[in-house]
């Protein structure tokens, strides 16, 4: 993982979501107590076989939110419980899902070493800064998403091909954020090189510059 991607990865953690789900599926009574309603009502489903639609309602019954189209971990839940998988065939899911995420962040060009420079972020800021993928409308695309997932092919590929073709759409709101934080990143060091190079012109020391 890149720099950036060590600050930012918490945004992203489905992971932990994945963790949780496999962890109410112990039915430790020990641990249960810990672990957020939402996950354990989604181990229920898939102990209960229930429909997407059954799952949906008895989250909101509690309180929950939906299965939310936009978060890759959901997503594949969506994709599980509209086509009656099991546990253990959503986990094999989840592997090829992760294969396909890895592949497409390595495919970034921006910010590929360990550290990050101020002429990268200059150059990533700028790139995207006319960027019309930053327009898009949230809701429209969840709904465009949940439908997509909805007509997935129940054969062997299908979620996979459908998460290939729309991996864009998952990473909008994590490249978003990227995009945000290095805008105001890069223009806070832009100032502050800015006001160290005028105090040297005007006859300031280094140290007394750099304070």
């Amino acid at each position: 993982m890149s720099a950036f991607d060590h600050i930012i990865a918490g945004l992203m953690a489905d992971e932990k979501g994945a963790e949780m789900l496999a962890e109410s599926l112990k039915f430790d009574a020990s641990s249960m107590a810990r672990i957020p309603l939402r996950y354990r009502i989604i181990a229920l489903g898939f102990v209960r076989r229930m429909t997407l639609e059954e799952l949906n309602g008895k989250l909101e019954e509690n309180g929950c939110a939906r299965l939310y189209a936009r978060s890759m971990l959901e997503a594949s839940l969506i994709y599980a419980f509209l086509h009656g998988l099991s546990y253990e065939e959503w986990k094999h899911l989840q592997e090829k899902c992760g294969r396909i995420r890895t592949s497409a962040e390595n495919r970034d060009r921006f910010f590929t070493g360990s550290s990050v420079r101020l002429d990268e972020l200059k150059d990533y800021v700028y790139a995207n800064s006319e960027d019309e993928e930053f327009e898009l409308a949230t809701k429209h695309l969840t709904r465009v998403l949940e439908a997509r997932i909805a007509e997935a092919a129940t054969g062997r590929g299908g979620f996979e091909a459908f998460l290939t073709e729309n991996i864009r759409a998952f990473s909008f709101v994590r490249e978003k954020t990227r995009y945000y934080f290095c805008k105001y990143l890069y223009f806070a060091l832009k100032t502050a090189i800015d006001r160290y190079l005028s105090a040297l012109d005007g006859g300031s020391t280094p140290e007394a510059a750099a304070r």
